[in-house]
Order: C-alpha cells, then sequence, then structure tokens
C-alpha cells in the first residue's frame, strides 16, 4: 500500500520554493544592508580624505606664498650682507690715528711741543717738535722706548733723525720717525 499523503507533492515543492525564496530574500536584504553601510563607509572615509587633501593643499599653497614673501627678504638680506662686508672691510683696513695721538701725548714730558706730525707708512709715523732741553727730548725717547716693550704699546721703537739748537728762541727743534707695530692703529681702532 501506498502512504497516502494528504498534502499534495505541488504543493510542498511549492513551499519548499517559497523557504528558499524567503531565504533569498533575508539574506539578499542583509547583502543590501552590508554594502549599503560599506558605501557608506567608502563614501565617508573619500570625503574625509578628500577635506584632508584640501587641507592639505591650503597649507601648501599658504607655506609656498610665504616662501615668495621671504624670498624678496632673502635677496634684500644677501644685498645687506654683502653691503656689511664692504663696511666692515673698509673699517678694519682703517688706521685709527685718534689711538697715536693719545699714545704720543700720554709720553711727552712736560715743556716739548709738537709741531708736525705726519704717517709716512702704515709703520712709520714721522714727528717734529721742540723741547726746552736736550735733556727733556731725552726724556721723551727713554717714555717712547720703555713703551714699546710694553705689551699693550703700539710703538715698535723711535728713530731720532734731527735735532738743532734753536739759538733765537733758546729751544731744540727736532724730528724723529716712530715705528709702529704691525697693524697697531687698526687693532686698536677695531676694539
Amino acid at each position: 500500500m501506498e502512504d497516502i499523503n494528504l498534502i499534495p507533492g505541488e504543493l510542498r515543492s511549492q513551499r519548499a520554493n517559497e523557504e528558499r525564496a524567503k531565504s533569498l530574500l533575508i539574506v539578499s536584504v542583509v547583502l543590501l544592508i552590508v554594502s549599503f553601510i560599506f558605501s557608506g563607509g567608502v563614501y565617508v572615509y573619500k570625503m574625509l580624505l578628500e577635506k584632508n587633501i584640501a587641507e592639505i593643499s591650503y597649507q601648501v599653497i599658504s607655506e609656498e606664498e610665504k616662501i615668495k614673501n621671504l624670498a624678496g627678504v632673502e635677496s634684500k638680506m644677501m644685498v645687506l650682507g654683502s653691503k656689511v662686508s664692504y663696511i666692515y672691510s673698509i673699517l678694519s683696513s682703517r688706521a685709527y690715528y685718534s689711538t697715536l695721538l693719545s699714545s704720543v701725548g700720554s709720553m711727552l714730558p712736560e715743556g716739548v711741543s709738537l709741531t708736525e706730525l705726519s704717517s709716512e707708512t702704515e709703520t712709520k709715523v714721522a714727528i717734529g717738535g721742540i723741547t726746552p732741553s736736550y735733556n727733556v727730548l731725552a726724556e721723551l725717547i727713554k717714555n717712547i722706548t720703555e713703551d714699546a716693550k710694553t705689551s699693550a704699546s703700539i710703538f715698535d721703537y723711535p728713530e731720532l733723525t734731527s735735532v738743532s739748537l734753536k739759538e733765537d728762541i733758546n729751544r731744540i727743534e727736532f724730528s724723529m720717525n716712530l715705528f709702529l707695530k704691525k697693524d697697531a692703529l687698526k687693532d686698536n681702532g677695531a676694539k
């Protein structure tokens, strides 16, 4: 005997198809929701990435503008630097005769009058003057010679070139060369 089935076979297969369709619908909806969430995440990530790129582009443009503005300053600084180096070379090569005058003035004994002071070379200065006696002239030479022995002196040594007695004024006229240490007037002026 055959079993009696109250549910016809077509109906069973129709129910199975409906259950499969229902399962497929659920799977499709879940996949649709997952793909929607994934697409939304990708979209949000893309927007954040574009925003970051726009901010970086703005910063790059801003920094380029700053660099362009500073390029003018840099060129002016280069010109100023070259001018400063010229000024420094001029000032460092300049002789400061005030140092010479104060050094000579500090060594003059009482009664000596200078009538001439001229620079022959960088290391040689000619002076001339009048003294009341030979002793005062010897004291002047001694002062310069003793000062030349010190390390702070600008003098190397003195050289007496002429001495003559002026009977009409009862004075002694002299001229001498003062030899200076190399760059003595420049070094003292640069301090």
